[in-house]
């Protein structure tokens, strides 16, 4: 198995993650030991859901479904 981890920047994983919270986006890369580079920007379509519906409770993308994009990502 290869053991190398592409580097990502923190809006590539962030996208790639399904929009999580910066906080959940660095300890998802560093449970998984996904490199990170830059610093994270505001994101476009984060801002657009916020704006949106400011009632509505959004929800981070569940534990399962990192896994599963991390999995993905270690796969490349």
């Amino acid at each position: 198995m290869n053991n190398h981890v592409a580097m990502y920047s923190h809006d590539e994983l962030h996208d790639l993650l399904g929009h999580p919270n910066e906080n959940v986006l660095k300890d998802t890369a560093k449970k998984y030991k996904i490199p990170l580079s830059g610093r994270m920007t505001t994101c476009e379509e984060c801002a657009k859901g916020k704006m949106r519906d400011r009632k509505s409770t959004r929800l981070n993308s569940s534990h399962l479904v990192i896994s599963y994009a991390v999995f993905c990502l270690k796969k490349k």
